[in-house]
């Protein structure tokens, strides 16, 4: 085994890590914590809760430093601090990965350009805020620092072209961008946790939703379609609530109308991946009902195709792949519940053509982790100039 002198040493930013769950930052704790290859990680962040340690390991080539701030301004952080951090890892690493978006990141890039070092970033998708002066003014800004992040990198990891191709800056960084399918793990479903959920299952149509209950997934669409049917139920898998930085009223609103509806549901909360994969097994279909682009392709969806679940998707640039590239399910129009409540029925009723075995065994073959990490661990050596 070779030292850690010899190893690629990689500085990785990111606001929000772990334990804080979306889709941005279970991509790279999956791709640190179950990568095999011949690098060091070290993961800045921000200390968003104050109990949450200042360093911790999430595995034994990767550690993660949780920096202190100033203030929150929406979602994103200020913080000088950060500044002199960004300085001093910078001398005790060979590359910089940016998880994007975030604007926080900007500093490190600017100063990693100072000091020479190569800069990649993984783009997952932008962030469109809800409605309001302020969210509009705090949408421009982060844009403008996404741009100058994606100007400073040398490379830019993407899932898939679909969701850029229609982009104003798509040709002026297509030469960048390499696509490397997201790292999706297959886990065994708890056996227990499969027989809680069937017990709890009480409609003939059972809906899950899996992700952060927020402004942007688009479950009015869900409830509104589940009002127009009789036997359905939803299962909510993934943190709600105050559980989610800034949705806190958003969950409030969804909560009364799933009451007011008397539509059949459970917020099963944060599941590990064993229970998320019960979750998978026990529900008839996943639904993604997402209404803008900053969801950019929903990785909950091959994790339900993995285990041989047909998917619900909008028909948004990103998230309409997985489905075309699997076959397991239907795209319908955003925003439209009529439409949703169709496909529901429509699933329900043809399950088996979606699920049929190549089709799954089409999904398991995309979808290989080990490619996406020797994918990027190759990208990452190319541009740090070891000899590894």
């Amino acid at each position: 085994m070779k030292d850690n002198k010899s190893l690629l040493r990689v500085l990785f930013f990111l606001p929000y890590f772990h334990p804080y769950i979306s889709g941005t930052t279970h991509y790279p704790f999956r791709l640190f914590t179950k990568q095999q290859e011949k690098m060091t990680v070290t993961c800045l962040t921000f200390k968003y809760e104050k109990n949450l340690p200042d360093s911790s390991e999430i595995s034994p080539r990767c550690t993660v430093k949780r920096m202190p701030f100033f203030t929150r301004i929406s979602k994103g952080f200020l913080s000088p601090q950060s500044l002199l951090i960004f300085w001093d890892e910078l001398t005790k690493h060979d590359i910089v990965m940016i998880n994007l978006p975030s604007f926080e990141g900007i500093f490190l890039a600017l100063f990693a350009r100072l000091r020479n070092k190569p800069v990649v970033t993984l783009l997952h998708s932008e962030v469109l805020l809800p409605p309001g002066i302020m969210n509009r003014f705090v949408n421009f800004v982060l844009n403008v620092g996404v741009m100058i992040q994606l100007m400073i990198s040398k490379k830019i990891i993407i899932y898939d072209e679909d969701y850029y191709k229609d982009k104003p800056f798509y040709n002026q960084f297509k030469n960048k961008m390499q696509v490397i399918l997201p790292p999706i793990h297959f886990e065994k479903p708890d056996a227990k946790y499969c027989d809680v959920l069937k017990e709890m299952k009480t409609k003939k149509i059972c809906v899950g939703f899996c992700g952060r209950v927020a402004y942007e997934k688009g479950i009015d669409v869900l409830i509104d379609a589940a009002k127009k049917m009789n036997d359905v139920q939803i299962f909510f898998a993934g943190p709600h609530g105050k559980d989610v930085v800034g949705e806190d009223e958003y969950f409030i609103k969804i909560k009364k109308s799933l009451n007011t509806c008397n539509i059949a549901h459970a917020f099963l909360g944060i599941l590990t991946e064993q229970q998320l994969a019960s979750f998978y097994s026990s529900i008839d279909m996943l639904v993604l009902p997402s209404i803008n682009r900053t969801e950019a392709f929903g990785l909950v969806q091959v994790e339900a195709m993995l285990h041989g679940t047909p998917v619900i998707a909008s028909n948004l640039p990103g998230v309409r792949v997985p489905i075309r590239l699997s076959h397991m399910g239907k795209v319908v129009p955003v925003g439209d519940s009529d439409s949703l409540a169709k496909a529901i029925v429509e699933l329900h009723a043809h399950r088996e053509y979606y699920t049929q075995p190549e089709n799954i065994k089409r999904i398991r073959s995309l979808f290989d982790s080990q490619k996406t990490y020797r994918a990027i661990y190759k990208l990452l050596i190319s541009y740090a100039g070891k000899n590894n």
